[in-house]
């Protein structure tokens, strides 16, 4: 069952997995079972009151159900679907941040509301960032054009947590890292214009309930890079760049 969870699974993230229903319903009904069961344990530790009828209304709604359609389970469980993707999570309003028993091999949850968890820090350059709501940190080194080959840069994946970007450009105003405002906007990479960040979630299928918790980089209102997503197409590293901004952002 491990193995067809990874074959099914579509992303992990701190508060929940996504895995794609299309292919959790080409498997036999027990291997669905099992798959549910080892979401659930991933995003809470155990499947502790977890019971068959709570796996089989997952299973009716990956069948059945809307998008946007929401099942509550015991301990803070949420089960939703979005199209074709099945979001397991603890909580849908509050976040919930898991801290490991490692004596008692169980895992419990302390919840706080959103707004509590709302993060704002200037990014120091060069220096490391922490942010301790999220338990990670923001490594920025500056670098001179002559020590990069901008070919790198080419061929780096959307998500991946190193970026590059021009610095002459971020510096006028001070860059943050934080989370989501009203009004900010982003204008895409390799797209032309702006939009706003609300759009760009909804367009590109993020969970509500993790979208308070992803990561920005910020100028103001405008995003230099959606952590794990995209970044801005008007930072972004030409020909003409002099100066480089080397962004790690890590999990502790």
């Amino acid at each position: 069952s491990l193995e067809l969870y990874n074959y099914s699974l579509l992303k992990e993230y701190d508060y929940g997995v996504e895995l794609d229903i299309e292919k959790i319903n080409e498997y036999h009904s027990a291997i669905r079972k099992r798959v549910i069961r080892k979401a659930i344990e991933k995003v809470k530790g155990n499947v502790t009151e977890i019971e068959s009828i709570h796996v089989d209304k997952i299973i009716e709604l990956c069948l059945e159900g809307r998008t946007g359609a929401e099942i509550h389970l015991p301990k803070g469980v949420r089960a939703g679907k979005s199209y074709n993707i099945l979001k397991i999570y603890i909580c849908r309003d509050i976040v919930c941040r898991g801290i490991s028993e490692k004596s008692k091999g169980k895992i419990s949850y302390t919840c706080e509301r959103g707004e509590k968890n709302k993060f704002f820090k200037k990014v120091l350059v060069p220096g490391v960032t922490t942010v301790e709501v999220l338990n990670t940190s923001l490594e920025a080194v500056v670098l001179d054009k002559k020590s990069f080959n901008v070919e790198i840069f080419k061929v780096l994946r959307y998500n991946s947590l190193v970026q590059f970007f021009d610095y002459d450009k971020l510096l006028d105003k001070e860059i943050n890292i934080r989370s989501r405002q009203e009004g900010d906007i982003l204008n895409p990479y390799k797209c032309k214009g702006t939009q706003k960040l609300k759009k760009y979630f909804i367009d590109n299928k993020i969970p509500r309930e993790i979208r308070d918790t992803v990561p920005l980089i910020a100028k103001g209102r405008e995003i230099v890079w959606v952590i794990g997503y995209k970044i801005s197409d008007k930072f972004k590293i030409t020909e003409n760049t002099k100066s480089i901004l080397r962004l790690e952002y890590k999990k502790s």
